[in-house]
């Protein structure tokens, strides 16, 4: 969703909503600072939380329901053997979540329903910023229940995803680097790993490892390059 300029407006227009709004509420809290005219200040910044979160929220939605499948299948092609799921978990739920309208009305109500609720806490408790990206194993929340291998193999899909995503909307592959990714995972991973970077063809990707030792055999033949001290030896390729 970050390729898209409107999605990029809309995030910017509600952080600053949003940013405001707690404002309001903070000052609210203060004492003296309650009344009718500290309501209609956290009032007055709710229609564009819900213009511009009702965006995210369809757009977050239709990203994790295009690419939910293909998680599944990646994690699966590193070696998963469990039920994968991807879902998008939010606190409201418009009647019809293709209509950009019913997601701003839906938006408006929770606000107004969680007003006095945001006033005791000084900040703004529902909306996009306090949804969640859930990963589920056979029906369990990978990141209560499973292990550190499988959450390196969930992190490894969805990264990829992200980066497929980025490349099919501007027609270009970004630099695609994971960060010691074959950490907790045993040698079959790493190869299924590697077989699906390769598979996928995501461009120029940059696999940083803390040793030697951490690099699977399969990488014997790629570049290889030593960093110590902030300062690059291109020498060190293999």
């Amino acid at each position: 969703a970050v390729s898209s300029r409107g999605y990029v407006n809309a995030l910017q227009q509600y952080r600053g909503a949003l940013d405001r709004r707690n404002a309001a509420l903070r000052d609210a809290a203060r004492p003296g600072g309650g009344g009718a005219r500290a309501r209609a200040g956290i009032e007055a910044w709710e229609p564009a939380l819900a213009e511009h979160g009702a965006y995210l929220w369809q757009a977050r939605r239709a990203w994790v329901t295009t690419v939910a499948s293909r998680y599944a299948e990646r994690c699966a092609a590193i070696g998963e053997r469990g039920d994968v799921e991807l879902r998008y978990r939010s606190a409201i739920e418009p009647r019809d979540s293709g209509a950009p309208e019913a997601a701003v009305g839906a938006l408006v109500d929770a606000l107004a329903a969680n007003r006095s609720s945001d006033l005791r806490h000084g900040v703004t408790r529902v909306g996009p910023h306090r949804d969640d990206l859930v990963m589920r194993l056979d029906h369990r929340e990978l990141r209560t229940f499973g292990s550190a291998g499988q959450h390196r193999t969930a992190a490894i899909a969805l990264r990829s995803l992200e980066a497929e995503t980025l490349r099919n909307a501007r027609a270009a592959a970004p630099v695609f680097l994971l960060d010691d990714p074959f950490a907790e995972l045993d040698a079959g991973r790493s190869r299924r790993v590697l077989a699906l970077l390769g598979d996928i063809g995501l461009g120029q990707t940059i696999l940083a490892v803390p040793r030697d030792s951490d690099i699977p055999g399969a990488l014997t033949s790629l570049p290889r390059f030593r960093i110590a001290g902030g300062r690059m030896d291109a020498g060190a390729t293999t």
